[in-house]
């Protein structure tokens, strides 16, 4: 409620949008944890597509957490890989490189059995995060993935 406030507040200006996208992401995590894992699919689908329609951020993403990168995760929660897989382009269309959706890629893939694709991924994904902890888990995941097998 404090979030449909605020995308209406003058005070806000240009972020309304971008507040009226984070509440309807709420909403949707809201919906699938009550069970309702369709209305929260739909409720992120409009997100996702009004988001599309905003002139692409000069920085940060804004939202923080892209509405068409939780669209994915969950799809691919759902097992709807080629879905997901189509939203996380969406994302990498407006943030390109943009790590967690290059990590959905990687996972769709998999999803889909596409190992190229999951290998390019996940490669992309290395050298994202060639600084990082070498047990993040998704650096973990990663390299795991990238292992040739003889």
């Amino acid at each position: 409620q404090t979030l449909a406030a605020r995308s209406q507040a003058p005070e806000e200006g240009d972020m309304r949008p971008a507040i009226a996208i984070v509440e309807r992401e709420m909403a949707a995590l809201i919906a699938r944890a009550s069970g309702a894992g369709g209305e929260a699919l739909a409720i992120l689908s409009a997100a996702a597509r009004d988001e599309q329609a905003l002139p692409p951020p000069l920085g940060l993403p804004a939202p923080i957490k892209p509405a068409s990168e939780l669209l994915g995760e969950v799809l691919l929660e759902a097992g709807r890989g080629r879905e997901a897989y189509d939203a996380f382009e969406a994302v990498l269309k407006r943030h390109p490189n943009r790590s967690l959706a290059v990590l959905g890629q990687a996972r769709a893939s998999v999803q889909l059995g596409n190992v190229a694709s999951a290998r390019r991924h996940y490669q992309q994904l290395l050298r994202n995060f060639s600084r990082a902890d070498a047990n993040l888990p998704e650096v973990l995941e990663a390299r795991s993935a990238v292992i040739v097998k003889k």
